[in-house]
């Protein structure tokens, strides 16, 4: 399961860009100049669909999910001093869910077609405004 949490943060964070920021000097990144002082916003998401950075093998893409990815990077849960303090815990309660649900509710699924979610339109948080499922009993 630990591999499976990572691939789902990777694959699709809860949290879709950083908070906007300056930068601090003149830099160039991917041929691109940002001069100092320019508003620099990170999309999360994509620095997890990056290849290098996700660990990806030659024969997948960046948008494949892949539990069994070896070693899958991400920003899903931030870095350095703006790292979620809550990650372990988030990390661990996704895994614990992911093993017991099936378990104990063997014929769970969803109520309504998957394109039909209606999803959070806030730019920063990414999710669902609800997820309806059903499951039979027996």
């Amino acid at each position: 399961m630990p591999g499976a949490v990572e691939e789902f943060l990777r694959r699709d964070p809860s949290v879709e860009r950083s908070t906007s920021r300056h930068a601090a000097q003149d830099i160039e990144l991917g041929g691109v100049p940002i001069p100092r002082g320019s508003l620099v916003v990170v999309a999360l998401g994509s620095a997890g669909r990056d290849a290098p950075r996700a660990g990806d093998a030659a024969d997948t893409g960046p948008a494949v999910l892949d539990v069994t990815r070896p070693g899958a990077c991400h920003l899903a849960l931030g870095h350095g001093i703006h790292y979620c303090v809550g990650g372990p815990l988030a990390r661990l309660a996704a895994a614990i869910a992911l093993r017991v649900l099936p378990a104990r509710v063997p014929k769970l699924e969803l109520a309504v077609p998957a394109d039909s979610l209606e999803r959070i339109g806030s730019g920063i948080i990414r999710g669902v405004l609800s997820l309806p499922v059903r499951y039979r009993v027996g």
